[in-house]
């Protein structure tokens, strides 16, 4: 990665401030707009490319989460969110069915994490993934149109069935 200037950071930081801005509201093709625009201006700061997993996570883009997140740790194994690069990498697995990547990731984000106010997040998704069974299980697939509720919807993340009316899946934490 060559030389960012300090009009690129600058540029990229907003680019990134606006992705946040689009996920939050739900827009997700312009968040990972927004990110990528981030990521091509300063493709040294991991901090893109797990706001980017973060999206592709919600997407069920599991190869892409895996990617961004693996880049990021490549990047800085040690920066302020690298446990979120190690848990968003281990939800991607977890997704997927890979167990022992989806542990091992998991127990790394929380090792980094520590035992601060959110650890509940990390333990909840890595008690998910241990409880998976060894062999792959196929996704769970949402048969719900938006806005219909029902007692027999599943998280989109780790497949685990949600309490009606759930916003977060207690076994992982995604937002279903």
């Amino acid at each position: 990665m060559g030389q960012v200037s300090k009009e690129q950071v600058k540029a990229a930081e907003k680019s990134r401030k606006q992705g946040i801005a689009f996920f939050v509201k739900g827009q997700m093709d312009d968040a990972i707009q927004q990110f990528g625009e981030a990521i091509n201006l300063n493709p040294g700061d991991p901090f893109a490319y797990v706001n980017r997993a973060e999206v592709y996570n919600r997407q069920k883009l599991f190869d892409d989460a895996i990617k961004d997140c693996t880049q990021a740790i490549n990047i800085d194994p040690k920066f302020s969110l690298a446990c979120n690069a190690y848990k968003e990498r281990g939800n991607a697995y977890l997704a997927k069915g890979q167990k022992k990547e989806a542990v091992s990731d998991l127990e790394q984000a929380l090792k980094l994490y520590g035992k601060g106010f959110g650890s509940g997040d990390f333990k909840k998704a890595l008690e998910a993934a241990k409880a998976m069974p060894d062999q792959p299980m196929p996704q769970v697939a949402k048969t719900l149109s938006k806005g219909q509720q029902s007692q027999n919807q599943f998280c989109d993340n780790c497949g685990q069935k949600l309490e009606s009316g759930a916003v977060f899946c207690d076994s992982c934490g995604a937002k279903c």
